[in-house]
């Protein structure tokens, strides 16, 4: 059976590669009759309202270094966000283009670009993506209710179809407020579609007609038309755009923006993932040959540090930094009040922007219309590599429009990154999955921390989008454990290649675990004035008492929603965990189980996210210093109580919460056999984020020449064929070597020889196999 992307498209055949297998960049089948799009389409819905049996635990086979869809999630509403390229072909019936007005010569040769959008303000209606699919071009709203735009809040009551919003170009005649349809759910998925296809069809001639006594105007806010959004026709469009928002624009931590001329509208949706997976199928469903053309893109992180020298005080609102890039808002900071110096502290990472030539820092005063404090304005080109520092720029930058003395601490850095069509990487991609093991051994003793972050989140990305992520980290971890020996207090507590690949993988596969588990008790800690301080010297010795209760309520709270959580723990980490303890017991060191599992899961994950609940999107900004405090003293509770260390003389103030670990050691030692014991029932929860293989590759890429230039000839000749295949790709060349393909010692790890035989199997059943791997 042929992949639903490749059938969608249909493109000339590419002449084979000289190589030892064949890359898949789009297909070439003929079109479809009508009876044969439908029988796909019936199966779509058969497969949302019966959905096939697990046989194993183990992840779906899947063909290396081709773009697959993730495997089904455990939950039936991520399972609806599928692309009707896979439903129906639209090479039978192409929409009709809009005629372009004639416009003025450009009088600049360059050739055009994306650019980014004007932001949206803070008020402006917010969609739950959830609740759409993308049919042909549209995103059409799925189920029973009528619904209208909504902030999903913790505590937040919101009235479903009771809010209304201007939607210029979105019409539904039919539909009024209060009037459900039947709900397609179960068995009549299949017939409620097919009748909503219909019902968009009889409404076409009532749109066009409304359409003709009323303005297309789509812009945000317009008061022309009030209708709630059923369907968003994205087909009928031009210069359709889609970009990620940053949190703090909206106050949502996973939004994105859908443009086009004329308009714009926001979606949330509930993980980075989710969002990540809905604005790549979009970008594809109107750029689908993406992968097989070389494009530019802009990589921006910027550390926003200090202020300093501000003749007078922003009020009490405080005062904002804010990032603009071209003209067009990216994010701004929390507000920070007070006198003297003003301290953020505050990171911001953006990637895929586009071609960029301007950043500006801006600080503003609180409120809608905040006062220009002043700006540092500077020029990207200056910014990037060569010309600045790997790490980046840092320093005290004048600002404009304020006395000598007035300044802004920052560290930027910028990249342009060059994205060339997926099949140049083939090699690099090959060396990757078969040869990781010597390349982190030869890397690790060269590279410093930061290197050995963005190292190691660049490979997890790249073994993600082509299934192998997993073995990657089980293997990285069983390494850890032999480099430690039986030292376990070093477990996952040394800035090593693999406990940043464990860091990547935890957050790529674990968002929606976080958010379920300690997004609500988090935002709720975040809001609460309560204080929870325990510590003698900053608390009066008449309040010690109630804080005391406060704390161990809370930790309680806390600890409730993590024992709890093992329902919806992520399989694939549940079997990364299970493969280290049967390492373990190989080992003879059965007892290191239990501790190298709470060492990733507490240590690198829980308690991290409740120290900086911002860096892992369960609150938009950083927490106030109450806040903040109470959530690191609960941190300190819960590892305390996963390591099974009682609090002694160095932090004695704690001590009365011993009696909270005593109690509660066995409902966590519970817990943490639960998680790693594999359930062969489970369904995998399948990574729902990006899989843009040929991006991930080229951040490798320009990760690996950074680090080759300055890495010595020994090394460098120890890892060939690498740095021939890196040149290669960097001149635009041919790459004149093989890869030998050849896995891992049995010894390394056993998952290794299972996953290599089901692969073998599922290559050869496609007719796709390397040569290579038939003998």
């Amino acid at each position: 059976m042929e992949s639903p992307r490749q059938s969608s498209q249909t493109q000339p055949a590419a002449p084979p590669l000289p190589t030892s297998y064949r890359w898949h960049t789009g297909g070439g089948g003929e079109k479809g009759t009508s009876g044969f799009r439908w029988g796909r389409f019936v199966g779509w819905g058969r497969a949302l309202s019966h959905q096939e049996p697990m046989i194993s635990s183990q992840p779906a086979p899947r063909l290396l270094f081709r773009r697959v869809l993730s495997a089904p999630p455990k939950e039936s509403r991520t399972s609806r966000l599928r692309l009707s390229r896979t439903l129906w072909g639209r090479h039978k019936h192409p929409p009709q283009e809009p005629e372009l007005e004639p416009e003025a010569p450009d009088p600049e040769p360059e050739p055009h670009v994306p650019q980014i959008p004007e932001a949206p303000t803070p008020d402006v209606p917010v969609w739950d993506i959830g609740g759409f699919t993308l049919l042909d071009g549209r995103l059409v709203l799925l189920g029973g209710e009528e619904e209208g735009p909504r902030r999903p809040r913790v505590g937040s009551a919101s009235s479903e179809g009771s809010m209304q919003v201007a939607m210029g170009n979105l019409r539904d005649a039919d539909r009024t407020l209060g009037k459900a349809e039947p709900e397609a759910a179960g068995s009549n998925q299949v017939h409620n579609v097919r009748g909503l296809l219909k019902r968009l069809k009889e409404k076409k001639k009532a749109r066009s007609e409304l359409g003709a006594n009323t303005s297309r105007d789509g812009t945000m806010g317009s008061k022309e038309s009030l209708a709630t959004l059923s369907e968003l026709d994205l087909g009928a469009e031009r210069e359709v755009r889609v970009w990620p928002l940053h949190p703090s624009l909206l106050g949502e931590p996973y939004c994105f923006q859908v443009t086009w001329v004329g308009g714009s509208r926001c979606f949330s949706c509930r993980s980075g993932a989710e969002r990540d997976r809905w604005i790549e199928d979009l970008r594809r469903h109107f750029q689908p040959s993406q992968d097989n053309v070389e494009r530019e893109e802009t990589w921006l992180s910027v550390w926003v540090h200090e202020a300093k020298g501000l003749p007078r005080a922003a009020g009490p609102s405080g005062v904002r930094a804010e990032l603009w890039l071209d003209g067009a808002l990216l994010a701004r900071t929390a507000p920070r009040a007070g006198p003297g110096q003003l301290f953020w502290a505050e990171r911001f990472h953006f990637e895929a922007l586009p071609p960029a030539r301007r950043l500006s820092l801006r600080l503003r005063g609180g409120g809608s219309a905040g006062a220009d404090l002043g700006r540092v304005t500077l020029n990207l080109e200056e910014l990037s590599a060569p010309r600045a520092p790997a790490a980046g720029l840092e320093r005290w930058f004048p600002l404009l429009g304020q006395p000598a003395g007035a300044a802004l601490r920052a560290r930027i850095r910028a990249r342009r990154l060059r994205v060339l069509p997926s099949e140049r990487y083939k090699e690099l991609a090959e060396f990757l999955t078969f040869h990781y093991a010597r390349l982190c051994g030869a890397l690790e003793p060269a590279l410093p921390a930061q290197a050995k972050e963005e190292l190691a989140a660049a490979m997890v990305r790249v073994l993600q989008a082509t299934g192998r992520a997993q073995v990657l980290v089980t293997d990285l971890g069983t390494a850890e454990l032999a480099r430690c020996g039986g030292r376990e207090a070093l477990l996952f507590r040394e800035n090593t290649l693999a406990t940043k690949a464990i860091d990547e993988y935890m957050k790529l596969v674990a968002q929606d675990y976080l958010q379920k588990t300690l997004g609500e008790v988090v935002q709720h800690l975040c809001a609460s004035t309560e204080d929870c301080e325990v510590d003698p010297s900053k608390c009066p010795a008449s309040e010690l008492p109630q804080h005391q209760s406060r704390l161990r309520s809370s930790c309680e709270e806390v600890f409730e929603t993590i024992i709890h959580s093992y329902d919806w723990f992520p399989s694939e980490l549940g079997t990364v965990f299970s493969s280290w303890r049967e390492a373990c017991k190989a080992r003879g060191s059965e007892a290191l189980g239990p501790r190298l599992v709470c060492a990733s899961l507490f240590l690198r994950l829980l308690c991290p996210a409740l120290l900086a609940p911002s860096l892992f999107g369960l609150a938009p900004e950083h927490p106030a210093p109450g806040p903040a405090r109470t959530l690191t003293l609960i941190a300190k509770v819960i590892q305390n109580l996963a390591n099974r260390a009682p609090f002694g003389e160095k932090e004695a103030y704690m001590g009365f919460m011993n009696t909270f670990l005593e109690d509660h050691g066995p409902a966590m030692q519970h817990f943490l056999d639960q998680v790693a014991m594999v359930d062969v029932n489970a369904a995998p929860s399948g990574y729902q984020g990006s899989s843009d293989l040929a991006l991930q590759l080229a951040v490798l890429h320009a990760q690996l020449c950074t680090i080759f230039a300055e890495l010595d000839q020994t090394t460098r000749d120890s890892l060939e064929p690498l740095p021939t295949i890196l040149r290669a790709i960097e001149e635009g060349q041919p790459v004149p070597v093989s890869v030998p393909m050849r896995l891992p010692s049995p010894q390394v790890h056993s998952s290794w020889q299972s996953y290599s035989a089901k692969w073998r199997r599922f290559a050869r059943s496609r007719k796709h196999c390397p040569a290579s791997w038939n003998h």
